[in-house]
């Protein structure tokens, strides 16, 4: 399939959009989340005028649903938005 980093996010509906003349499926997202380290979960459709789609995932570790927007989605900020929240989770659960 090539490399999933360079897919361009998609706009909700159909399950596939066009974006920067790019266009990238469910299935691909889904590829892309697992890449990063996560689980796919699905979309979160744009509101016209106000925010953009958001794809859904899960940490494996924690089963927490996160997001990416479309404008930031890709392989390196699913595994940073893991990261983070895994790190949030083991913070607390220290205390």
């Amino acid at each position: 399939m090539g490399d999933l980093t360079q897919l361009a996010p998609p706009d909700a509906g159909s399950g596939t959009a066009e974006l920067n003349e790019l266009t990238m499926t469910e299935q691909q997202m889904a590829l892309v989340v697992a890449a990063g380290g996560g689980r796919y979960v699905g979309l979160l459709e744009k509101i016209p005028g106000g925010m953009e789609t958001v794809i859904l995932f899960d940490s494996p570790q924690t089963g927490t649903t996160l997001g990416l927007g479309v404008s930031r989605f890709n392989v390196e900020a699913v595994r940073e938005r893991i990261a983070k929240s895994n790190a949030l989770f083991a913070k607390w659960a220290a205390r």
